[in-house]
């Protein structure tokens, strides 16, 4: 495995982990009567906020490091890198349909305002971070035949 692609591995991995602790500890002291349901709301979309500026600047820094390494990611090497990109925008682009599936049926859903926000917030930053990410990696590939679509 490339070694940027393992500092990035691991930044990732550190930050997912921050994240998750800091949910877990919202959740914790709400469970406990020490935060209201509204407070609980806005340290939520906070963490949305916080969540998506960090992935912006772990992206941007990875891209810049990355950028500097000798093999861009926008050329395969061979037909096995060009097979695995392709399967990722696949991929992709049915996380994008279940991301927006899941937002129309969590906006349908007759709920308190503030939480449906968080939640659609939440949901919006992933699914423009899943488009960003077929879009980079189809920026390589080659068109695919008529029938293969």
């Amino acid at each position: 495995m490339d070694i940027m692609l393992k500092v990035r591995i691991k930044r990732q991995l550190l930050f997912n982990l921050g994240c998750l602790c800091a949910w877990f500890l919202l959740v914790l002291v709400t469970s406990r009567g020490l935060l209201s349901p509204r407070g609980f709301a806005i340290a939520m979309a906070v963490l949305a906020v916080a969540i998506f500026i960090g992935q912006l600047l772990i992206n941007r820094k990875s891209l810049k490091e990355r950028r500097l390494s000798p093999a861009p990611l926008e050329a395969p090497a061979d037909v096995a890198t060009s097979k695995r990109r392709a399967l990722g925008v696949k991929l992709g682009y049915i996380l994008i349909v279940i991301l927006v599936l899941l937002l129309a049926n969590g906006l349908r859903q007759h709920a308190p305002l503030l939480p449906t926000l968080v939640g659609a917030s939440v949901n919006l930053c992933i699914t423009a971070g899943a488009v960003w990410i077929v879009m980079r990696l189809r920026k390589g590939l080659p068109p695919l035949p008529r029938g293969k679509r």
